[in-house]
């Protein structure tokens, strides 16, 4: 497969320059283990940098649902979530945040 590529030379005149396809993989073939070696190479260069030049960075999430422990008779209706058992939650969630980030907390935990 050929693909023709017009250009325009230094004196303002079109030329036609084909680009063969097979052409170009056969080079890139016949160059295949040079191509190897260097992503081998650049890989293992990257690969030493980073577990020893590099610091790691981690990062934690997490999401606190609080359900209320219903008891008696574990029927279908006793056991569904409302809106509002997830509203409460939701604030009950953010109260304790504050209570954990409160200086009287902190103190403790740094005492320990």
């Amino acid at each position: 497969m050929k693909i023709l590529n017009l250009k325009i030379n230094q004196f303002g005149k079109l030329q036609n320059k084909e680009i063969d396809l097979k052409e170009l993989f056969n080079m890139f073939w016949r160059k295949k283990l040079i191509i190897i070696l260097i992503t081998l190479i650049l890989g293992g260069l990257g690969a030493y940098y980073t577990y020893n030049y590099t610091t790691p960075r981690y990062k934690s999430s997490t999401t606190l649902l609080l359900v209320q422990n219903y008891s008696g008779e574990a029927t279908d209706e006793t056991n569904e979530i409302t809106q509002t058992d997830i509203t409460l939650n939701q604030k009950l969630v953010s109260t304790y945040s504050k209570l954990v980030k409160s200086k009287t907390v902190i103190k403790q935990v740094l005492e320990n």
